[in-house]
């Protein structure tokens, strides 16, 4: 019987390392390495898709609403929290003469309005800025919330697709962007949304904050979320089928929250 050639291993010429640091402090450590032979040279980074779903959700509430202290718009229509109030008040308010069912099930005053502990919640703003939401928007059919309705349903999509956690959920809440990353990154449908279409989405909404030449910069600002969260976005969304490549060499890895 002829024997095997035996085969060299592969060996790793870098290292993947995915720091721990801290903003406000000097912490900094490595939280998790793996060996790797397909990424060089560049440092990526990632913020917690959880706290950029708050600080979306707190622009959008600060839009005509809380503070004021944002008038998001683009496309030359407004995105409101208004929008939001009105909706609630329409289908879940207490003047609502809906009684038992409801196309906002989970849509509560809490929702509504925030204070300094609900601001810190991940599901209430997950909750606000989800597919059931998107759609009430669109049962209304009202011209002026078109581009709320957008939004809710990208930053819907973004959460899902960065918030994988097991192969079971996306079934339970019949949701397929939750499903695990199984194909190559490469031609990984969600994966070239977030390239294709949410990172110009933003590119997008700042170009029309800045094209508006009769307002001050500081006017322009209001008009698109802020710079932090623009920049925690891209940075977290750019590097994205890099790691997944990496990643998805283990067999433990299932989803994003496995790297959060």
């Amino acid at each position: 019987m002829p024997q095997k050639t035996p085969v060299a291993p592969q060996l790793a010429t870098h290292m993947l390392s995915f720091m721990v640091s801290g903003i406000m402090t000097d912490l900094q450590f490595p939280y998790v390495s793996f060996p790797c032979s397909t990424i060089s040279g560049d440092q990526l980074y990632s913020m917690d898709p959880s706290h950029l779903i708050k600080t979306v959700r707190n622009c959008w509430a600060n839009s005509y609403g809380h503070s004021y202290t944002r008038k998001l718009k683009i496309n030359g229509q407004d995105i409101s929290w208004q929008h939001l109030v009105d909706l609630y008040k329409a289908h879940r308010g207490p003047d609502c003469a809906t009684l038992g069912l409801s196309i906002l099930p989970k849509l509560k005053w809490e929702h509504i309005e925030l204070n300094s502990y609900s601001k810190m919640r991940v599901d209430l703003a997950a909750q606000v800025l989800s597919t059931t939401v998107a759609e009430a928007f669109a049962y209304e059919n009202s011209l002026h919330t078109k581009e709320t309705e957008r939004f809710v349903r990208i930053f819907d999509k973004f959460f899902d697709l960065m918030n994988t956690r097991n192969t079971k959920e996306f079934v339970l809440k019949r949701k397929p962007n939750l499903a695990p990353y199984i194909n190559n990154p490469e031609t990984e449908e969600r994966l070239k949304w977030l390239q294709d279409v949410f990172l110009p989405y933003l590119d997008e909404w700042e170009a029309y904050a800045h094209a508006q030449e009769h307002l001050s910069s500081a006017e322009q600002i209001k008009l698109c979320l802020s710079q932090e969260t623009l920049q925690g976005l891209r940075i977290t969304v750019r590097p994205s089928h890099y790691v997944f490549r990496v990643l998805q060499q283990y067999n433990h890895v299932e989803g994003t929250a496995d790297f959060e």
